[in-house]
């Protein structure tokens, strides 16, 4: 029983199949790239207004996932098309598929509410169009030439005003300090072109922070929540608790939150013939599990299957899996393995012992009532 490079191939594979449960955002937790202020021109992720600090501030910290977000706050805008612009505006470009129902999700915390969108963009050049009959003294139909003409604009004619499928107002975080997720469905009507973008104006200290961005096809890949276990948490290894050596985390050591990865269920009394439940993930759709895991039946590992309802290639469970295992004696202790694999921006990461994840290795827990 060993973790191979066989497995990973099998994990690449299933990314570039384009399976449904796969995020459209590109860097998603921001982790591509040190911290820096965003422009308009940067790509995947563009921000403005531009200044020091930039309105869009990739930032390092207590992200919700990895160790980068961005944060939109308060800027007197340097850039020449805008001057002492205070506007913050963060948005990047996804390829959708028309007529298909989406997901977007994402994590928020900060001191002020914020406005997010799914926008339809400009997709031609607009030196080439005369000037909208809104603001005739223009030179053309562009508004400015910082790089954002297509979340500048919308469009339809002649004013080219901006349109969105989906549009939330006043998303607003329930703390500062701790982060909560937003989520909405939208339908991508009949566009192949969208862009996900955040806008808000801030005065102060105020800002809001963002991490950890998905698009993902509702439907039969993406992650679904698993049910309740009727038992009681049992688990030994937690966030507190050294990881054993030559082993992986059974909790999400690549976030400040520590949450677990691996649970387990035990009936409230303890049993020597007792039925426990596995539950693996966290319901991510970036977060692949091998569907194979193992027990430790006192002289060998022994090795099952773990369920799922979203299985990618006929080997990946995305962001849940789970195992029913009868006859345990949950007054010893017992051991048991997964395969976790997260993406964090630009590779996977699997396995991880600790936040460098240098080496991949089996995810265990342990459990004893």
């Amino acid at each position: 029983m060993t973790t191979t490079a066989l497995v990973c191939g099998f994990l690449a594979y299933a990314l570039a199949s384009g399976a449904s449960g796969v995020n459209l955002v590109q860097d998603p937790s921001f982790e591509l790239g040190p911290p820096r202020g965003l422009d308009p021109h940067d790509r995947p992720w563009g921000g403005e207004e531009e200044g020091s600090l930039a309105g869009v501030e990739i930032m390092q910290g207590s992200a919700a996932d990895g160790t980068q977000f961005a944060r939109m706050q308060y800027v007197s805008g340097t850039g020449s098309e805008c001057p002492g612009c205070n506007q913050s505006f963060l948005f990047q470009r996804i390829d959708v598929t028309p007529y298909t129902d989406y997901t977007f999700s994402y994590w928020i915390r900060g001191t002020t509410l914020v406005t997010s969108g799914i926008q339809i963009p400009f997709l031609d050049d607009c030196t080439k169009y005369p000037p909208p009959p809104s603001d005739p003294t223009r030179a053309n139909l562009c508004p400015d030439n910082d790089g954002d003409e297509e979340v500048d604009l919308g469009p339809t004619p002649p004013n080219y005003d901006k349109e969105f499928v989906a549009y939330y107002d006043s998303e607003t975080p329930t703390s500062n300090t701790n982060w909560s997720l937003i989520s909405h469905a939208f339908n991508s009507g009949p566009h192949s072109v969208l862009y996900v973008r955040w806008y808000n104006v801030y005065y102060g200290i105020d800002h809001t922070d963002i991490d950890n961005v998905s698009v993902v096809v509702r439907g039969a890949s993406s992650a679904t929540p698993m049910l309740p276990s009727s038992g009681t948490l049992c688990d030994l290894l937690t966030s507190s608790v050294a990881v054993p050596t030559n082993f992986g985390a059974a909790w999400n050591v690549l976030s400040q939150t520590g949450a677990l990865l691996m649970k387990t269920f035990c009936p409230s009394a303890a049993s020597v013939s007792a039925s426990v439940d596995y539950q693996i993930g966290n319901g991510s759709s970036w977060q692949y599990i091998y569907n194979q895991g193992y027990y430790w039946g006192g002289s060998s590992w022994i090795p099952y299957t773990y369920n799922c309802s979203n299985l990618i290639s006929g080997l990946w469970c995305v962001g849940n899996a789970s195992y029913t295992r009868t006859n345990v004696d949950t007054t010893q202790k017992q051991s048991y393995l997964a395969y976790i694999c997260n993406w964090e921006g630009s590779s996977w990461h699997c396995g991880c012992h600790d936040s460098a994840c240098a080496t991949n290795y089996w995810n265990l827990q342990q459990f004893r009532k």
